[in-house]
């Protein structure tokens, strides 16, 4: 399945379970740890279009590595608590096994 596709899953369960309407999702936080070839485009905004959700609806894919699952989860809570203008929806989708070997970071990162 494309990652794309991967995420449409649960975008269109968000909507189904609670009856939302897509008119009132702000934003779509998803987690991708390697954007590159088919996963290489803003995952979350084309997830938004291929879920069929408003053009109106941003997307932002971030990288954290293996916590970018959960950084799309806690923005997004953010964004909640932070009041009106603050609803979105969140996850993780990618194919790892797609990724070239050598697109991946070796090495340590100093701060």
């Amino acid at each position: 399945m494309h990652p794309i596709d991967l995420c449409t899953v649960p975008m269109h369960a968000i909507v189904a379970r609670t009856g939302v309407d897509p008119m009132r999702i702000d934003d779509a936080i998803i987690g991708c740890v390697t954007e590159t070839g088919e996963q290489g485009a803003c995952v979350a905004r084309a997830a938004v279009l291929a879920a069929g959700w408003p053009i109106e609806i941003a997307g932002v894919s971030l990288n954290r590595f293996c916590g970018s699952g959960q950084t799309a989860v806690n923005l997004a809570a953010q964004g909640a608590a932070s009041g009106p203008g603050g609803r979105g929806g969140d996850g993780h989708g990618e194919r790892r096994h797609e990724v070239l070997p050598d697109t991946r970071m070796r090495g340590s990162i100093t701060v």
